[in-house]
C-alpha cells in the first residue's frame, strides 16, 4: 500500500526537520578551531613552546584544553609544554610529555632528570615527579564526550521522528 503525505503531514515534518537541525547545530557549537586557536569561541592562542607543524607553519593544540597536539619545542615539556626541561639534560632536550632527559645528563649529573648531583640521593623534584611513566598519558574522557553526544544526539532524534511517522501513520 502506498501512503501519501497530506499537506499538513507534510508541513508537520518539515517543521520537525527543521527544529532538529536548530537542536543539533546549536547546542553542540563549532567543532573545531583553526589552526592556532583553542578554548570558548577560539579565541586562545595556543602556547607558544607547542611544536610547530612546518607543513601549516602554526602551532596545533587541542580545541578545549589547550594541550599541544604535535608535541613541544626542544627544551619543553608538559601538557601546555610551560615546564622546562632540566638545565642538566644533554642538549637542553626531554621527553616531551614527562620531562625525563632523553639524551642522557650533562657533566656528572645523573637521574632521569638529570637532577642528582654525584654524592646526593635520587629524588626527582616536585615538578617532575607528576608524569614519570614515558608512555603517553591518556586522554580524558570528557575529550570524547561531546563528540559522542554530537553523534547520539542526532541519531536519537532521527528514530523518535521516524517512530513518531509510523505512529501518525498507523
Amino acid at each position: 500500500m502506498l501512503w501519501r503525505c497530506s499537506t499538513v503531514c507534510t508541513r508537520v515534518m518539515q517543521v520537525v526537520l527543521h527544529f532538529l537541525m536548530i537542536v543539533v547545530f546549536e547546542s553542540h557549537g563549532q567543532d573545531s578551531c583553526e589552526w592556532g586557536k583553542y578554548g570558548e569561541h577560539c579565541k586562545n592562542d595556543c602556547p607558544l613552546n607547542c611544536f610547530t607543524n612546518p607543513g601549516r607553519n602554526l602551532r596545533h593544540c587541542h580545541k578545549v584544553t589547550g594541550k599541544c597536539s604535535e608535541g613541544c619545542v626542544p627544551g619543553w615539556f608538559h601538557d601546555l609544554c610551560d615546564k622546562a626541561c632540566s638545565k642538566n639534560c644533554k642538549g637542553g632536550v626531554c621527553n616531551y610529555q614527562n620531562g625525563i632527559c632523553t639524551n642522557g645528563c650533562s657533566g656528572d649529573y645523573k637521574g632521569q632528570f638529570c637532577n642528582v648531583a654525584p654524592g646526593t640521593s635520587a629524588t626527582p623534584p616536585r615538578e617532575y615527579s607528576t608524569h614519570t611513566s614515558s608512555a603517553a598519558p591518556s586522554e580524558s574522557n570528557t575529550d570524547t564526550t561531546p563528540d559522542l553526544v554530537a553523534i547520539l544526539v542526532p541519531v536519537f532524534l532521527i528514530l523518535v521522528v521516524v517512530l513518531a511517522v509510523v505512529v501518525f501513520i498507523l
